[in-house]
This record gives C-alpha cells, structure tokens and sequence, in this order.
C-alpha cells in the first residue's frame, strides 16, 4: 500500500466514522444519512485529481452554514446543537467533495472532531461508543 492509498484510506474511516457518530444518534433526518455517499466519492476525486471549484465549494459551504442557522432559527435554540450537526455534516460533505491540498485534508480533519464532539452532546446511547473509538484510532 502506498502512502498516498493509507493516507486516503485513514481519512476515509475517520470521516465516516465522524458522520456515523452523529448520524446514529437518531435525531437527524433519514436523508442526512446520504451524506456517507461523500466518503468514497470524495476519495475517488481526490484520487482522480478532480473535485468541485473552489467557488462552488465556497458557495456549497455558505449554504450548509445557513442551513444550520434557519434550521435553528426555525426550531428554536433548544435545538442548536442538531442544527450545528446538520450544518457540520453539509460541510463535511463538502470539503470531501473539494480537496486539493493538505491544507484541504486538515481542515476535514477539523471539521470531523467537531462533528464528533456534536455527536458527543448528541448522543446518549451505546452506539456512540463505537463510533468514536473507530475515530480515534
């Protein structure tokens, strides 16, 4: 294996493992869960040397931080946490989406410890557990 094949395959777990976390809170919507559609082909992108433009990924990225804003205007503040993982799993999605530089790949590490820290207020079940340790290592 390759260090480039590692280095992809380490932040391909690690990022689903983030998105997992929170997803199997079971407070997100159903849909949310295709978010993990953005782990392989994020990979696949960046393998490709392909992904979206800077300018769509900036505009992708203002949309998922106003969706969590309406989503916690609309819901009220007692669910501001949900709607910082909804905006959180979007952005996720996107810098999946848009990788160029390892730069790009640190960020999305970033972003996936702040989802999991969501998914730690998030959550109260067991299934959090595995999640988290999957992340960690």
């Amino acid at each position: 294996m390759t260090l480039f094949a590692g280095h992809e395959l380490a932040t391909a777990i690690a990022t689903a493992a983030a998105l997992l976390a929170v997803l199997t809170g079971g407070q997100m919507h159903p849909l949310a869960w295709a978010t993990l559609l953005a782990v392989p082909l994020g990979t696949f992108l960046k393998s490709t040397r392909r992904g979206l433009s800077t300018t769509t990924g900036g505009a992708l990225a203002l949309v998922a931080v106003l969706f969590g804003i309406g989503f916690t205007a609309t819901q009220g503040l007692s669910s501001i946490l949900l709607g910082a993982g909804y905006a959180l799993c979007l952005l996720v999605t996107v810098r999946l989406l848009n990788r160029e530089t390892p730069a790009h790949d640190l960020q999305l590490y970033a972003l996936s410890l702040l989802l999991v820290l969501d998914a730690a207020a998030l959550n109260l079940s067991w299934v959090y557990a595995p999640c988290f340790l999957a992340y960690t290592v």
